[in-house]
Parts: C-alpha cells; sequence; structure tokens
C-alpha cells in the first residue's frame, strides 16, 4: 500500500472517480453539524519476506486466494484515507483492516497511518485471522493468548483495543472489541443464531 499522502494527484483522482461513496445525516445531538469518513472490512492482506520464510506451502496458496478476494480494499481505503486528508476530516475504521497479522500488514499500517486523526475499532481478523496452515504470527485462542496477541497491534492503533471513546461536538464514539463474542457468550445468545440473524439483516 503506497503511502496515501504521497499518491500523485492523477492516480488518487482516478480513485475518487471509482469510489463508491455514501454520505448519511445522523441525528446524534450534535453541538455542531460535522462530518467523518468511515470505512470498514477492508481485510488488507500484505506478507513481507520476513511472513514469507515462515509460511508453508498450504498457508501461501490461502493468502493468495484472500488477495485476490480483497483486492478493492488496498485501493478503497488509500482512496477514502485520501478524501479524509483533502477534506481535513477524521478517519474512523470500524474493524478488519487486516485480514490477518503479518509483520508485512503492520508495516504497511505504521506507514500510512502514520500522522493521521483516526479512531479505529477492532474486528475479529486483526490479531487472529489466520486460516488453515502455518500463519505468520501464531496467536492462539486462550484468554492469554488473546491477551498476548492484543497487546502486540495495539501500538499500532491511536486508541486502546478493548474499548475507547471519542467525544466530537457532543457525540461521543465508543469503540468496544467484541472480536471473540464475548458479549453474545456472556449474555447467553446462541452464537450461530446471533450470526444468522445479523446476515439476515446485512
Amino acid at each position: 500500500a503506497a503511502d496515501a499522502a504521497a499518491v500523485p494527484a492523477s492516480v488518487s483522482d482516478a480513485l475518487y472517480a471509482k469510489m463508491k461513496l455514501k454520505t448519511y445525516k445522523v441525528k446524534a445531538g450534535a453541538k455542531v453539524p460535522f462530518s467523518i469518513v468511515q470505512a470498514s472490512d477492508t481485510h488488507w492482506t500484505f506478507v513481507s519476506a520476513a511472513d514469507m520464510e515462515r509460511l508453508d506451502e498450504k498457508t501461501i496458496e490461502w493468502q493468495a486466494s484472500r488477495s485476490k478476494v480483497f483486492a478493492g480494499g488496498v485501493l478503497g481505503l488509500g482512496a477514502a484515507l485520501l478524501y479524509a486528508k483533502r477534506n481535513k476530516l477524521p478517519f474512523f475504521h470500524t474493524g478488519d483492516l487486516f485480514d490477518f497479522p503479518s509483520r508485512g500488514n503492520m508495516e504497511a499500517l505504521k506507514r500510512d497511518f502514520a500522522g493521521r486523526d483516526w479512531f479505529f475499532s477492532c474486528g475479529n481478523h486483526e490479531y487472529h485471522g489466520w486460516g488453515p496452515g502455518t500463519p505468520a504470527i501464531v496467536h492462539g485462542n486462550s484468554k492469554e493468548d488473546r491477551e498476548t496477541a492484543r497487546k502486540a497491534v495495539q501500538g499500532l492503533y491511536p486508541n486502546e483495543i478493548p474499548v475507547s471513546s471519542r467525544v466530537i461536538n457532543g457525540v461521543n464514539f465508543v469503540a468496544i472489541d467484541n472480536s471473540y463474542y464475548l458479549f453474545e457468550k456472556r449474555h447467553g445468545y446462541d452464537k450461530q443464531r446471533t450470526h444468522k440473524s445479523k446476515r439476515e439483516k446485512i
């Protein structure tokens, strides 16, 4: 992912032309009307040379297939960042910025988001999204593993991953990490039923 700030105007204009920008007006009690730019589920699939040294053939094939599925995420996020920068707007990402934790994804995030005004809500891929085979970065599913994984990526983001809030003109935006569906489990919801309900509402 090239640094959005360094992309020539001709390229960024072409990205804008392809953007499907949707505008929503929300009555949330703001003291003064304001705008933000929001993106979600961009699923970056970058791997570095250091990552490749750790991947087996099965995982490389899986990563290549995921890259095809989410190819638009790189250009889409780049266009959104450019739009936020040009219009001097805060940028919100609401989860699954990565498709899986890798050094390539982390390096791209450090480079492309440096110095930006942004707020983040974690998805279920940021620190445990690898598929079959041997992952580049291994994170298990125990409580201890989750804490280790979260700490490994926390420094990449502008706010605390477990729970954070940001107030803009009297509107309080709250980000909560429910990437392991702990709220559903804690409150006794059936995981499959909850997921089916969510899909039906989309």
